[in-house]
């Protein structure tokens, strides 16, 4: 797939520009989204993107600093905020992240909301456990 119809694919789907250049997906699975979306089989466009970062966490077992602050930004400059909220909630609750990611998520201004810090209390808590 050459990188015109990648980018349209993304594009179709509200993925932020910065997606292309991740990694962190492939143009086979972009389309495959794109052709379920085109379906009519879900036609909110947030959830494509959601499934992107679930996807992401499923098939990691661990994420380098410079993965976890792209994964950050991602989410960051995504159009859709409650998503983004929840994509951020998922990275500083996922089990794989070391107590120095977690760390410097917790203090990190993008995850200031309230309701995030609450999710970090819960989950610093649990590490102490």
């Amino acid at each position: 797939m050459d990188n015109d119809l990648f980018a349209s694919d993304l594009a179709a789907l509200h993925y932020p520009e910065a997606w292309r250049t991740s990694g962190f997906v492939d143009a086979a699975f972009v389309w495959r989204q794109r052709e379920e979306f085109a379906r009519g089989d879900d036609t909110n466009l947030e959830h494509y993107r959601w499934r992107a970062f679930c996807q992401l966490l499923a098939e990691s077992n661990v994420f380098s600093d410079d993965d976890m602050l792209r994964f950050v930004d991602l989410a960051v400059a995504d159009e859709d905020r409650v998503m983004a909220t929840s994509a951020l909630i998922r990275l500083v609750t996922w089990p794989n992240l070391v107590d120095r990611q977690f760390h410097r998520l917790s203090t990190h201004p993008a995850f200031a909301a309230p309701v995030v810090q609450k999710r970090i209390a819960r989950e610093r808590e649990k590490r102490r456990g």
